[in-house]
């Protein structure tokens, strides 16, 4: 949301985004919008770049608990590799029974899962801050505004109307965000490859490129 406080004539508004949408990029294309774009992290490595994966159709492999599906092999593989990761899900009643089913195909596994309607969800988030889980199913709460030490991340129905252009970008954007732990993998789990899917992958493809035109990567 906006917020225009009374300004001069001649005065300027300054906009601030991580995730410009269609209309700025358009009207900055134009030149109708003056833009400085900062593409790259302070600590000087590129954005991790999502993958698309196919993965069927996942909400009926949740209803239905069908072990063998895409979604439970690939978590398996990320706790086989002892990564600690973040599952993102596009609703909260997906959460909650997927969260039911991963805990009997995993009892090994310390883990949790985090909603908006969750009274205890700070405690939640500094848990696994604290590295007391190996992983958090969330929904799109988590796809801002939180940084983990070393994590992948997953998303679950990328292809979900839920799922912007923008929060794609931003769930992306959970990956790599330590200085000591730069790198991470970013997976986006689809049944079908939509406009915004694409388009976030592009922008973030597109700012790594450009970070590595002006030398800002020290990966390059």
């Amino acid at each position: 949301m906006q917020h225009k406080k009374p300004k001069k004539t001649d005065g300027s508004l300054i906009y601030l985004s991580a995730t410009p949408n269609k209309k700025m990029r358009q009207d900055i294309a134009q030149k109708k919008l003056t833009a400085s774009i900062l593409p790259a992290r302070y600590h000087g490595y590129a954005l991790p770049e999502p993958k698309a994966m196919w993965a069927g159709d996942w909400r009926n492999a949740i209803i239905k608990r069908q072990k063998k599906a895409v979604i439970y092999k690939e978590i398996n593989h990320l706790i086989q590799a002892h990564r600690r990761f973040l599952v993102f899900v596009p609703n909260i009643e997906l959460m909650v029974n997927f969260s039911a089913y991963l805990k009997e195909i995993f009892p090994q596994c310390s883990f949790t899962s985090v909603s908006s309607e969750d009274e205890q969800r700070k405690k939640k988030v500094e848990s696994m801050r604290d590295e007391t889980y190996q992983f958090m199913l969330t929904t799109t709460i988590l796809e801002r505004g939180v940084t983990f030490r070393d994590i992948d991340v997953l998303v679950i129905g990328a292809e979900d109307r839920t799922f912007t252009e923008a929060a794609l970008i931003q769930i992306a954007g959970r990956a790599g965000r330590h200085r000591d732990f730069p790198t991470g993998e970013v997976l986006f789990l689809h049944h079908g490859q939509t406009k915004a899917l694409k388009s976030a992958i592009r922008q973030i493809k597109k700012m790594n490129r450009l970070a590595r035109e002006r030398g800002l990567l020290i990966n390059q």
